[in-house]
């Protein structure tokens, strides 16, 4: 019992960063769709890292995207 803990854990993890990733590139696929808040918070977006479902390279690219649209609407508004 105890030998597919280990495998089965590793496979949750990686099925939560698919549905993570995938739900990503759906937003970035909409580049008129604006959103009254931004997709992720810098909070949200570290948990994430480091809980395992962001890699690194992908943290980095999602904050730079909040932190831009963070700045784009301060200059509309």
């Amino acid at each position: 019992m105890g030998d597919i803990l280990v495998p089965a854990a590793i496979l949750l993890v990686l099925i939560g960063a698919l549905v993570v990733a995938g739900y990503v590139i759906r937003r970035w696929a909409q580049p008129g769709s604006e959103m009254s808040q931004p997709l992720w918070t810098l909070h949200e977006l570290t948990r994430l890292r480091d809980s395992g479902e962001l890699t690194i390279e992908q943290y980095e690219k999602l904050k730079a995207k909040a932190i831009q649209e963070e700045v784009s609407g301060r200059r509309q508004a």
